[in-house]
């Protein structure tokens, strides 16, 4: 349910191989006890369908809470797994009587770069939460949460998201990584005394850009060259 790409199938290889290696290395090597983890070892067919059981019980349970007009908000991010491209996707709402945020991942499908393909694969994951609500309306987001870092989208994505009417009308909140956040204040400051860096431009934090990109890009040999081209300094 939460990473639909894992083959059912590798994992009912993996789960009696590390049964065996566990009992193994509590020094119980019995040939006929090892032997029978793989009898009671659930199939690739029981596995897969346990993995759709859970999610569609995941997709049932965000729905009854979109229902009773509880505010969510999305959480979202992208990264390569194992070699495979997810863009996870969580619900995230308040709970009152246990007084804490609670959050629902409600699948990890794989998206393309661009703003509007990451809300599309947005609505596909609300689509299957909306076949669950029965006044047959659609659920809305409140806000998002993404990493601002390395080429992240924030008000682009939500501007996407708008569009296919999946922002609530009333309001929207766009919030970036905790951890980046912190840093937006010396980023300012940075930016206004020594002006912004990017290609083409003449300033100190691109001087700093080139000086890192130039030491990743020689390695141990940075200091060999750059003594060579700054004699002296």
């Amino acid at each position: 349910a939460v990473a639909p790409k894992a083959s059912p199938g590798a994992l009912a290889k993996a789960i009696p191989l590390a049964v065996a290696g566990f009992l193994t290395s509590l020094g119980i090597d019995d040939e006929e006890i090892i032997g029978s983890i793989v009898n009671v070892t659930p199939s690739e067919e029981n596995l897969r369908s346990v993995a759709m059981r859970a999610g569609e019980r995941v997709h049932q349970a965000v729905a009854s809470i979109a229902e009773a007009d509880c505010p969510l908000a999305l959480a979202f991010d992208k990264g390569m797994r194992a070699g495979i491209d997810r863009f996870v996707k969580e619900v995230t709402y308040f709970e009152h009587e246990e007084d804490k945020v609670v959050s629902v991942r409600i699948n990890s499908d794989g998206a393309k770069g661009q703003n509007t393909e990451a809300a599309e694969a947005i609505d596909c994951a609300l689509n299957e939460i909306d076949k669950y609500r029965k006044d047959d309306e659609k659920t809305r987001l409140v806000g998002q949460c993404t990493d601002s870092g390395g080429g992240g989208t924030k008000e682009g994505v939500a501007e996407a998201i708008s569009l296919i009417e999946r922002a609530d009308d009333d309001v929207y909140y766009v919030a970036t990584c905790v951890l980046h956040a912190l840093s937006k204040s010396l980023q300012n400051a940075t930016e206004k005394c020594f002006g912004e860096n990017g290609l083409g431009e003449e300033t100190f934090l691109q001087l700093l850009h080139t000086c890192w990109s130039a030491q990743q890009a020689l390695g141990e040999n940075f200091d060999e060259e750059w003594n060579r081209v700054n004699p002296g300094v």
